[in-house]
Formats: C-alpha cells, sequence, structure tokens
C-alpha cells in the first residue's frame, strides 16, 4: 500500500470514505480458456519468474512486469493496472488485484499476460487487498467490508460469504481483514481491527482458522494490534507481525503463531523478535527455512530491513534507507525478495525496485542497485511459466 500522508498514521494505506457497497462481481468475457489453460502453450521444463505489479511515483498508474528468477532479466509493462496494484499466486492462478478506487480482480493464466480469463468488480470501494485458494473455492478479503467473499476460481462468479461482523471493532466499518494464507485445508485471516472512529487507533487484533471445506470457524486467536500474515513460516508455525495495542502496551515485532493451538488461546502467538523502540511499525516479512526478512519503519520515515533467525540465532541489520521497502517473498531457491517503492522523506534520491537477499548470510546478492522496473514496485510472488518446446 501507499505511504501515508503524516507520521501519525503509521504507514498504512489512508482509506477514504467509510461507506462500502456491497456488489455481486460483475463477470466480463475475457475469451480463451479457463486458468488451466494458458494460451503460451505447454510442454518442456517450466521457467520460474517473479510476478510483480508496480506504480508510478504519484499512484496515479500501474503495470505489470515478470523477472526471472535466474538471471533477473525483466519483462517490463505488461499490461496496465490500477495505480494501487497488487498481486497474488494461489492455486496456479496469477491473481492481480487492483484495490481501493478501481476493486476489481483478475484471473491469469500463467505466462498468459495479453489478456485476463476473466476480471470481476468486487464492488465500489470494497478495497481488495488479498486473494488465496482454499478448498475449491477462492476467498477475496475485501478491507471495507465485514465479510471475506467466496468465488468459484474459473469464473469469479460468487459462491457466498463467511461473515466477519463477530469481531468489529465498533467504528461502522468492519475488522478490516488484511493476509490470507491456506493450508491443510484451513484458511487462516487477520483483522487489524483499526479503530477508524479514533484516528486509526490500534485495537487488539485477531487471527482467525476457517475450515474451508465447510466455510465454519476452527478458531479465533488474539493478537497484537495492527497484525499482518506472511508466508514462509512452515514447520515454524504463522509468520506474524503485530504491535503494539492502545493503551494496552505489547512488542511490535516478529511472532510466530501455532495454528494448532485451542480457540481464543492468548499465548497462541510466540515473540521472536522485538524491535527496538525507535521502530514502532512492522511491515512485510517473508521467511525460508527457518530464517527471515523482516521490514520495519521508523517515525522519521526511514525503512529499516532486518534478518532474523526464527529458531533463536541473534537478528542482524541489513539494510536502512529512506526507500519504502512495501513487499517481502519468498523464491522458490530459497532467496527472499523485497521491493522498495519512492519513500517521502527523500525520493529524489530513493532506489526502486527489487532487491534479492540470501538469508543464511543476510546480504545482499545486489547491493549496489535493486534490478529496475519502469514503476517502483507494490507487490511480488513467483510462478513457473510453461515452455513452449523448441
Amino acid at each position: 500500500m501507499r505511504p501515508p500522508a503524516a507520521p501519525s498514521v503509521l504507514w498504512i494505506c489512508l482509506l477514504l470514505g467509510l461507506g462500502a457497497a456491497a456488489c455481486a462481481p460483475r463477470v466480463k468475457p475475457a475469451g480463451g480458456g479457463g486458468p488451466a489453460d494458458p494460451d503460451s502453450g505447454g510442454g518442456g521444463e517450466a521457467q520460474v519468474v517473479a510476478v510483480v505489479t508496480t506504480a508510478s511515483q504519484d499512484y496515479a498508474t500501474g503495470a505489470f512486469s515478470t523477472v526471472r528468477l535466474d538471471g533477473w532479466a525483466v519483462d517490463d509493462g505488461l499490461f496496465l493496472t490500477s495505480g494501487d496494484p497488487v498481486v497474488r499466486v494461489s492455486g496456479g492462478v496469477v491473481w492481480q488485484i487492483n484495490r481501493y478506487g478501481t476493486d476489481t480482480l483478475r484471473a491469469y493464466a500463467p505466462g498468459a499476460w495479453s489478456r485476463p480469463v476473466f476480471e470481476v468488480s468486487t464492488g465500489q470501494m470494497s478495497n481488495p487487498v488479498d486473494a488465496e485458494v482454499c478448498g475449491d473455492e477462492l476467498w477475496v478479503a475485501l478491507y471495507e467490508e465485514d465479510a471475506l467473499r467466496r468465488l468459484d476460481p474459473e469464473t469469479g462468479l460468487v459462491r457466498g460469504s463467511f461473515d466477519l461482523s463477530p469481531w468489529a471493532d465498533g467504528d461502522g466499518v468492519g475488522p478490516e481483514p488484511v493476509a490470507l494464507l491456506s493450508g491443510d485445508g484451513r484458511l487462516f485471516v487477520a483483522l487489524q481491527r483499526r479503530d477508524r472512529a479514533d484516528s486509526w487507533a490500534r485495537r487488539a487484533g485477531v487471527v482467525l482458522a476457517i475450515d474451508c471445506a465447510t466455510a465454519s470457524l476452527q478458531a479465533a486467536w488474539p493478537v497484537g494490534g495492527n497484525p499482518k500474515l506472511h508466508r514462509g513460516g512452515g514447520e515454524d508455525g504463522l509468520l506474524l507481525t503485530a504491535e503494539p495495542i492502545e493503551g494496552e502496551g505489547g512488542s511490535a515485532g516478529l511472532y510466530l503463531l501455532d495454528p494448532d493451538a485451542p480457540d481464543g488461546d492468548p499465548d497462541a502467538a510466540r515473540l521472536v523478535f522485538a524491535l527496538p523502540a525507535d521502530q514502532p511499525n512492522a511491515g512485510p516479512a517473508a521467511a525460508a527455512d527457518g530464517r527471515a526478512a523482516l521490514i520495519a519503519y521508523r517515525d522519521d520515515w526511514q525503512s529499516v530491513v532486518w534478518c532474523v533467525d526464527l529458531r533463536g540465532a541473534e537478528p542482524r541489520l541489513l539494510r536502512e534507507d529512506s526507500a519504502f521497502y512495501n513487499a517481502a517473498a519468498p523464491a522458490p531457491n530459497g532467496e527472499l525478495w523485497l521491493s522498495s517503492h519512492w519513500g517521502w522523506a527523500s525520493p529524489d534520491v530513493d532506489q526502486t525496485g527489487l532487491w534479492v537477499v540470501d538469508p543464511v548470510a543476510c546480504a545482499l546478492q545486489n547491493p549496489d542497485a535493486p534490478v529496475g522496473l519502469g514503476m517502483g514496485p507494490t507487490a511480488i510472488d513467483f510462478v513457473a511459466l510453461p515452455v513452449v518446446p523448441g
């Protein structure tokens, strides 16, 4: 999301307006086959690429690009997006999400970038922020609504919803679902529960576990303020960042949440690394084989990147500068990829692009300059493309 307009917002994307029109998605015919039938052909050895959404410095427009995992060759500007785009790979499909003000979800077959398999509206000002295939449905988190949307992943048609109103924070908007992860037939959902009636104050967050086959709640765990789930925790647990709760305290930092903890267990999330006091805002994180990269933000507009061993070694400082580090993702080869956009402190000198981290050595593989794209990246994921035989 975009950096904030004032330090008190604590690096959250400000959302304009409180109303959200509940509107069923409208399918736009795209032609061609379904997600399993990319028009680029098939067969041969798969090539892994990073799929990246980008946005201009003023967030007026955006685009979609790919970067080869081996060699970092960039295929830039494959199609246009909104000015607030993200991308997610789940269920073998590339889901390109256009957030607040555009409110659409596109499905792309890997490698078939000329047109989406389908595009749906999630409802005016619904602000879709994440999508995840779990069971036989696509679950979509809508930041401005009090329910998760459940879609047919092959058509985009609405199948149902999951009510989030029991966790409403009292400001009349909804509990702000922000991050979806799936595993073992369950969907895990982080609810921020920001109190917009009180200057977006951090209230106690919640992480839900939902049985995807029955769309029923299995557990709800209380966690810190402004929680977010991240990829790569694996056997160590669910990778979670959280911050102090307004008026109650707590630590900003990286946590591991036990997905098998009893319902309501207040100790389900274990603190792995508490951020220093001058870094009160926990940003994106990603992990591979027990080693994580964690982005934090200081109130003087600096981003800080930490290497964190989930199994106990001392955290190490990797990087600190004024660019806005806004995404992290684990690559299939064990690397961690980070993205940086223009920040607000020194945009004329910020380096925007992709940074590749060796998490074992806690070192950048491209320390002098990021992998450059036409605009600043906003989100990263990875997908294998089919290769047409010679």
